[in-house]
């Protein structure tokens, strides 16, 4: 029987502020009894946060998996297959995306070094503007 593990890593790993860049990095492994086969892995996004156009990448080495498909998810529909290209967000970079999934076929194995790939997205820190207004001291 397979048993997956995904472990999440974010770089850089502080400093969060309005506009920095973050390399999200899920690394899944295999360590059940037998190898797994087509895989679908979910990354929900960040609020607050926007979506790198193109960034989502996998780095399969020698799984034997290859990457079959990158679908987007919005969240105002009930469909993956929502097309990145803008979405409020400036540059290259896509505000409405709430989900990535990262499909795979082929197998991953049960056993080093075959049993372990991952995958990557770059996301950027939403500017948010503050309200000073409603902030304001009252004298």
């Amino acid at each position: 029987v397979p048993s997956l593990a995904v472990v999440m890593t974010v770089s850089p790993a502080s400093g969060y502020v309005p506009r920095t860049v973050l390399t999200y990095t899920g690394t899944f492994t295999n360590s059940g009894t037998s190898s797994a086969f087509n895989l679908t892995l979910l990354d929900p996004i960040p609020t607050h946060t926007d979506v790198r156009i193109g960034s989502a990448t996998a780095n399969l080495g020698t799984s034997g998996l290859t990457l079959s498909a990158i679908s987007y998810f919005n969240g105002n529909t009930s469909t993956w297959g929502y097309t990145p290209g803008g979405g409020g967000a400036t540059g290259d970079y896509d505000r409405l995306v709430t989900q990535v999934k990262f499909s795979f076929s082929g197998s991953l194995g049960n056993s080093s070094p075959n049993n372990t790939a991952s995958f990557s997205l770059r996301i950027g820190i939403e500017l948010v503007m503050v309200n000073l207004a409603a902030s304001a001291r009252k004298y």
